[in-house]
C-alpha cells in the first residue's frame, strides 16, 4: 500500500478474507491505523480477536517475523547469483514462496500448503510422479486386461478368433475363423475355414490362442491324472498271512 491507512487496510483486509475467510485471531503491531477505533470496530463486527505485540519488543510476533527473514534471506541470495541478473524479482519472489509454501514445517510436520488449502501445491517435482488420474488408468486397463474385458480386445486382419456360432435351435457353439476384414473398433468380419463370412461383435470373438493354451494345460492335467491313477493301478495287492494260532480256523 502507499497509504497506509485503516481504510485502506481494511480494504486490503477485505481482499484477503473474501479469498480466504474471516480468521479467528489476528496478531499486529501498534501502528496507529491498527489501534484506531474504525479498526477494532471492525474486527469486533466480523468475530476476530485481535493481538497487539508489546511495544519495541517484536519477538513478540514471532511467527511471522521469522517468515519475513525467512524470505528476505532466501531472496538476497537468489539476487546475489549472477544467472538471475535479469530475472525480475516477483519472479524468483514466486519461486521461492511456491516452495516454501509447500515445505513441511519443522514444529507441525505439516507444510503451508495443507494447512491452509487442505491439499500440496502441485510443482515441477510431481512431474517425476504419476498422477491419480494415470494410476487409476493403468489399474482400469490392467484390470481389463486380467478379465478378458471387450474394451481391451483389439483383433487386426489374419488373426486367428473364436467366433460365437448359432446352430439349429438357437443353441451357441464356437466356430474357429479368421478376421477378414475391420469394420470399426467394435465389429469385425470373419471367414471360418469352410469360407464362410460372418460379422461379429467384440464381445462374440476371443483370441484363438488363449483357448489352444487352456486347452493345452487342459490336456496336460488329464495326462498327469491318468498317469498316477496308471501307476496305483500297478501297485500290487498286499499279502494276507494268517496267524498261526489261527489255523485251525477256516476264514471265509
Amino acid at each position: 500500500m502507499k497509504n497506509i491507512t485503516t481504510d485502506n487496510t481494511i480494504v486490503e483486509l477485505r481482499e484477503i478474507f473474501g479469498r480466504w475467510g474471516l480468521p479467528v485471531t489476528l496478531v499486529s503491531d501498534n501502528g496507529a491505523q491498527l489501534t484506531s477505533h474504525i479498526f477494532t470496530t471492525f474486527l469486533k463486527s466480523n468475530g476476530i480477536v485481535h493481538l497487539r505485540t508489546a511495544p519495541g519488543h517484536p519477538a513478540t510476533n514471532g511467527a511471522a517475523e521469522n517468515a519475513v527473514k525467512t524470505t528476505k534471506h532466501a531472496l538476497s541470495a537468489a539476487l546475489a547469483d549472477n544467472k538471475n541478473k535479469n530475472v525480475p524479482k516477483s519472479v524468483l519472489l514466486n519461486k521461492f514462496l511456491l516452495g516454501y509454501r509447500n515445505a513441511p514445517h519443522s514444529t507441525t510436520g505439516e507444510s503451508l500448503s495443507v494447512l491452509m488449502l487442505g491439499r500440496k501445491l502441485r510443482c515441477r517435482l510431481d512431474l517425476l510422479y504419476k498422477s491419480d488420474e494415470e494410476v487409476v488408468r493403468e489399474k482400469q486397463d490392467k484390470s481389463i486386461k486380467n478379465y478378458n474385458g471387450s474394451q481391451n480386445k483389439v483383433f487386426k486382419e489374419g488373426d486367428e478368433v473364436m467366433i460365437t456360432f448359432y446352430k439349429q435351435g438357437g443353441k451357441e457353439s464356437w466356430l474357429k475363423a479368421i478376421v477378414k476384414k475391420v469394420l470399426g473398433t467394435k465389429s469385425y468380419v470373419c471367414e471360418s475355414n469352410d469360407g464362410k463370412t460372418f460379422i461379429r461383435h467384440v464381445d462374440q470373438i476371443i483370441d484363438a490362442t488363449i483357448v489352444e493354451t487352456d486347452s493345452q494345460k487342459y490336456d496336460s492335467e488329464n495326462e498327469v491324472v491318468n498317469s498316477t491313477v496308471r501307476n496305483d493301478n500297478k501297485i500290487k495287492k498286499r499279502m494276507i498271512n494268517v496267524p498261526s494260532k489261527l489255523k485251525d480256523f477256516i476264514l471265509n
